[in-house]
């Protein structure tokens, strides 16, 4: 026996009574809340590994992403809380849940949300140009960049991954203007 004492945040390991391994981190989110994660394994050295990147995860950031809600979960979320509640336009609101249900749901929505990566946001921008206009590529960007913000600042993603992808462009079209005639 070492006589040294755990700490709260060291995390633990053990073996539940289904016979499965369960690694178990207290820690405390980045708003001062004390949180739990906890995930089950095959076998302890399994469970020993998950533990290692829990507490990796919750040293780096203060947050441990064990939420398995996927992209469309989280925008139908954000689309009744958090846009309902925002000061932008009815018109601009209205365009946003047009714009995240019609073109990122259909080909993004199924993946979970921490499993997003900044090649799925490229992939997303290259598929939609293909058949969209620059400026309605632009605005879904913006608006898929909005939903994981707020994922973000609710823990729920480490970081968000659209941010870390360039805003498409939108070519610049030269002015017609009337002539006298």
């Amino acid at each position: 026996m070492s006589g040294k004492r755990a700490r709260y945040g060291d995390g633990s390991v053990f073996q539940a009574s289904d016979g499965r391994w369960v690694a178990r981190l207290a820690y405390t989110d980045v708003h001062g809340r004390r949180k739990r994660a906890e995930k089950r394994c095959s076998t302890k050295t399994k469970a020993t590994a998950v533990l290692r990147e829990m507490r990796r995860q919750a040293d780096g950031s203060g947050v441990v992403t064990e939420s398995s809600v996927t992209v469309a979960a989280y925008i139908e979320r954000w689309i009744s809380a958090t846009l309902a509640a925002s000061d932008r336009r009815p018109s601009t609101r209205e365009g946003y849940r047009i714009l995240l249900r019609r073109h990122v749901v259909p080909h993004i929505g199924g993946r979970r949300l921490r499993d997003l990566t900044p090649g799925d946001v490229e992939a997303l921008t290259l598929l939609l140009s293909e058949s969209l206009a620059p400026s309605t590529v632009r605005q879904t960007y913006i608006a898929l960049r909005l939903v994981l913000d707020t994922a973000e600042r609710d823990g729920l993603v480490r970081r968000n991954v659209a941010a870390l992808v360039d805003r498409p462009r939108v070519p610049k079209r030269e002015a017609v203007a009337f002539t006298p005639a």
